[in-house]
């Protein structure tokens, strides 16, 4: 697979999840506490580097342990995990030692164009502070 492919094809499978993808982001930016000072949408790839990925969200603030508690059950936006025939849901798969590209950074660069491309769809009206995208991996 060519990165090009793999690019067209991850935008296909976000495509096909973003009812979901977008309804998490919206439940969890409607439960944002007024302590929160900062709200992130955060991008982790796994290590294997074959595609998989987790978008969850998070938040800074005072006491960061009860902030995140409390919001714990509307942070999973999207969890691809590993199944019997491939990704589920289906999302592109790669053997990361026969392509020549880093497919950690291919999702993170896709993922965040993909949602700045579908913002409109997202209400963070009731969000009072900035809105950080990041990937965790390094």
């Amino acid at each position: 697979m060519t990165e090009e492919n793999y690019k067209v094809e991850l935008i296909k499978s976000l495509d096909r999840e973003s009812k979901s993808i977008l309804a998490n982001i919206n439940s969890f930016l409607q439960k944002i506490p007024s302590e929160a000072i900062r709200v992130n949408i955060i991008i982790s790839p796994s290590q294997d580097g074959e595609g998989g990925f987790c978008i969850h969200g998070g938040l800074n603030g005072p006491n960061l342990y009860g902030l995140n508690k409390r919001v714990e059950n509307w942070t999973n936006i999207l969890d691809i995990k590993d199944g019997i025939n491939g990704f589920e849901p289906d999302f592109p798969m790669v053997d990361p030692f026969s392509v020549n590209f880093y497919v950690n950074d291919i999702i993170e660069k896709v993922f965040a164009k993909w949602l700045n491309n579908h913002w409109d769809e997202i209400d963070d009206s009731k969000v009072g502070v900035g809105i950080s995208i990041y990937s965790d991996h390094i």
